[in-house]
């Protein structure tokens, strides 16, 4: 897409890629699953067009989780190619979703979340 985005997805990764793959190279080993709930916020979404501050970067209606951070980071790079970016931006339906997890999750001392939005 656009080349001036900072999302462009060009032979370099660009500053969102580089932050998921920082900060994810370190939480990773802290989550025994590593599944990682990750979303979108503030695009249009093939291929209704219909505009989303939450959806799943895995596109799994019911699934927001994708297996180690090398997937997300690749679903990221795939979804950023196909979603049409819009704003204004709303964080407040991701993180009523995230919230409501760590609720349901918050039945052993052990469980602990940590929420990462990455934006300009």
């Amino acid at each position: 897409k656009d080349p001036a985005s900072l999302h462009h997805i060009g032979q370099n990764p660009n500053e969102y890629s580089a932050a998921i793959q920082a900060v994810g190279e370190i939480i990773q080993d802290y989550d025994s699953d590593k599944q990682f709930p990750c979303y979108g916020f503030g695009a249009k979404i093939p291929p209704s067009g219909s505009l989303s501050h939450n959806f799943h970067l895995s596109l799994a209606p019911s699934n927001p989780n994708i297996r180690g951070i090398e997937h997300v980071l690749s679903a990221y790079q795939r979804r950023s190619r196909v979603v049409e970016l819009y704003g204004p931006t709303n964080f407040s339906p991701v993180i009523g979703e995230v919230s409501q997890i760590a609720r349901e999750c918050s039945h052993g001392a052990s469980n602990f979340f940590i929420l990462l939005i990455i934006t300009d």
